[in-house]
């Protein structure tokens, strides 16, 4: 670039250069999940959970990153993952559940993944909370 853009006085240097392709890769997930949101012309709700979650377990995963950079910017990602995640993941649970495909064993799945030890009391409650929405149907 310094050769053609005479204006260029510093250029990231190849550390920096390396520290963005693991950006880029790292940031991937969220194009995967936007295109997924955004379809308009047939129904994915069904498909929100499992890229949500898949979501949560790489938030997991850069928390413990060994570059402090990815940490500090996945613990800020993760404040405000939580925060949603609390208010909505019931609602996307029972999207998956009405799923003939997936029924109750993806949340199993990903109860497991997330270290919940106790994923038959999530099953239960999950189990409740449908019981629920079909009985006020």
């Amino acid at each position: 670039m310094k050769r053609r853009e005479p204006q260029y006085k510093s250029l990231p240097s190849n550390e920096q250069w390396e520290f963005a392709e693991i950006v880029c890769g790292k940031l991937e997930v969220f194009k995967d999940i936007t295109a997924i949101f955004s379809g308009s012309n047939y129904p994915t709700a069904n498909l929100f959970f499992a890229k949500v979650c898949d979501l949560r377990l790489r938030l997991m995963e850069w928390l413990v990153d060994p570059n402090p950079m990815i940490v500090s910017m996945a613990a800020n990602m993760w404040d405000k993952f939580t925060k949603y995640w609390d208010d909505i993941h019931m609602l996307l649970v029972v999207a998956v559940v009405m799923d003939l495909r997936y029924k109750l064993d993806l949340v199993g799945y990903y109860a497991a993944k997330f270290g919940i030890s106790s994923t038959d009391l999530v099953i239960d409650r999950v189990r409740d909370v449908v019981s629920d929405l079909v009985v006020q149907y």
